[in-house]
């Protein structure tokens, strides 16, 4: 099954969004499935749920693995304060930034960089279903 994503780089409309949103929602009610698989993050924010670092590693294993790398680096191998290179200049970074800095590229990829587009597909879905709860729990909505 192919899993998708909402993405920014979409040409049409962010009316387009909110469409396919709601046709999604239409098909659930119709028991039609699409044939679409949604990524954890866009489930969790249908059911209103937080995203947290964590959540990126069912939407991209591998952009996961190697943030979670860096966290883990910057937990383990730097000091309070320690020196990086960038552009061939030196910078300070202390720890508690660098992992500040990975939970919010984790974020930036899962919806701030196409958060108009996925809010306007919520918006469609809950047009026509307003509380995917009273429908399917988190888990059984996941495993569609």
């Amino acid at each position: 099954d192919q899993v998708y994503r909402i993405s920014s780089s979409f040409s049409g409309s962010i009316d387009t969004y909110r469409e396919i949103g709601s046709i999604f929602a239409r098909a659930l009610l119709l028991k039609s499935p699409l044939g679409i698989n949604l990524v954890s993050s866009l489930v969790k924010k249908l059911y209103g749920k937080e995203l947290k670092f964590e959540d990126l590693k069912d939407d991209a294993p591998e952009f996961y693995a190697s943030l979670l790398k860096i966290k883990n680096n910057s937990e383990s191998k730097f000091n309070d304060e320690s020196l990086f290179g960038y552009n061939g200049r030196k910078v300070m970074v202390k720890s508690d930034s660098m992992r500040l800095d990975v939970d919010d590229i984790a974020l930036e990829y899962m919806y701030k960089n196409s958060k108009e587009q996925i809010d306007q597909f919520i918006k469609g879905f809950t047009d026509i279903i307003s509380d995917i709860s009273a429908f399917f729990t988190f888990e059984e909505f996941k495993k569609m």
